[in-house]
């Protein structure tokens, strides 16, 4: 993962983080799923703004890291945008 850059890692750290901080509602009680990392859902606004880099730099990494497979896209949130 490093080779694809300081920013790239950047943005897998908080979004593993977020992702292991996922809890799903099942048999009537909370509990982590560490099973399969989880779930988060941030934009690329979100994200840029809490890791204080630009957009253009976050879109870049979150297509390299989709390309190299360390992420996966479960579905997109339209925006009124």
């Amino acid at each position: 993962m490093s080779k694809l850059g300081y920013a790239a890692v950047v943005v897998y750290s908080l979004l593993f983080q977020s992702a292991f901080q996922d809890r799903r509602y099942e048999k009537g009680k909370y509990e982590y799923r560490r099973d399969c990392g989880g779930t988060t859902t941030w934009s690329h606004k979100a994200l840029a703004d809490t890791l204080g880099m630009g957009k253009k730099k976050v879109l870049e990494s979150v297509d390299a890291l989709l390309d190299n497979a360390f992420i996966q896209l479960v579905g997109l949130i339209p925006s009124s945008k």
